[in-house]
């Protein structure tokens, strides 16, 4: 889970650090236009108090850790059928039917871990900073459109949310597009329940 430290003022780019965890406060919520149900909840995190200042050189990480947080699992059942068939004694039918991800279970990337941006510079940002801290400016990552207002600038409202399927590809763009369109389930996991027939001629 990260925050982007975006260095308006002299224009030397932007750098990314991990939020802090803050104690006591779920890692997950309720969110019933989220795929599961659930996402991550945006008041377990806040943005490291050093990071809310005008100079990019002293941005800090947070006490949450790298690759601290999991995502959802990855789980799917692939089926095989397949009968013979002797024509003769030399030649031989094969006919089969596969199924993959038999049950139609959904299968998501990780959440979307981006929290939002700092600007050091006053009314570049949408929203004030935590502590209204002079000279800098924030855009955050939440509330999605669709649970409350979101003041819209770099960012969606997408924070914590699952919004891509395992080998799928965005089908919209925006707060509130579905992730639906996904690669062949053959050949990568999760997406759709597919099946596929053959027929094998042996001789």
């Amino acid at each position: 889970m990260n925050v982007t430290y975006y260095d308006v003022l002299n224009g030397t780019g932007v750098t990314s650090v991990r939020l802090d965890r803050i104690d006591g406060q779920p890692l997950y919520i309720n969110d019933p236009i989220n795929p599961g149900g659930k996402a991550i909840n945006p008041a377990a995190f806040s943005i490291p108090a050093a990071d809310l200042q005008p100079n990019q050189a002293l941005v800090v990480n947070g006490n949450s850790g790298r690759n601290e947080f999991r995502g959802p699992g990855l789980a799917q059942l692939d089926l095989a059928i397949r009968r013979n068939f002797r024509l003769t004694e030399r030649m031989k039918l094969q006919f089969s039917v596969e199924l993959f991800n038999a049950l139609n279970h959904p299968n998501f990337l990780n959440p979307d871990g981006s929290y939002g941006y700092i600007f050091n510079l006053a009314g570049f940002g949408p929203s004030p900073c935590p502590g209204n801290q002079s000279g800098m400016s924030c855009d955050f990552n939440f509330p999605n459109p669709r649970n409350g207002p979101h003041t819209q600038f770099f960012t969606s409202g997408t924070f914590g949310e699952l919004n891509y399927l395992a080998n799928g590809v965005p089908s919209g763009t925006g707060p509130g597009s579905r992730f639906d369109i996904s690669l062949n389930p053959r050949y990568s996991l999760g997406g759709p329940r597919s099946a596929q027939f053959s027929l094998r001629l042996s001789f």
